[in-house]
């Protein structure tokens, strides 16, 4: 159990998760602190070794584009909140709160 909550914690970087996950399989609570402790522990050794998680890891391997957990360097200073990086939405794809079907339709395709 101790081995495989290593595993996880140290390539997927996933420490919580794994913790409630595990302690719900086996259904005792006793093992919450040795699984935190395990998971602490390969998690930051997992650090040394290598600073993205395997599914990240796999992504920028394989082309797949995701978000970044931190922001670019070049917006650290910047004044730009989400606003100004949003495109403007065509009246058009606007929705009544009570919009039917084929009005949605009309809005998804905007």
């Amino acid at each position: 159990l101790m081995g495989s909550a290593a595993l996880l914690g140290g390539s997927l970087r996933q420490s919580l998760s794994i913790v409630v996950f595990l302690m719900e399989c086996i259904g005792d609570i006793d093992v919450i602190v040795p699984l935190m402790v395990t998971i602490f522990v390969a998690h930051y050794a997992a650090k040394f070794v290598s600073e993205r998680g395997l599914d990240e890891e796999l992504m920028l391997r394989k082309g797949i584009s995701y978000l970044e957990d931190e922001l670019p360097k070049a917006m650290d200073n910047a004044d730009i909140v989400a606003k100004d990086l949003c495109a403007q939405i065509p009246k058009r794809a606007w929705l009544a709160p009570r919009a039917t079907a084929s009005e949605a339709k009309v809005a998804l395709m905007e």
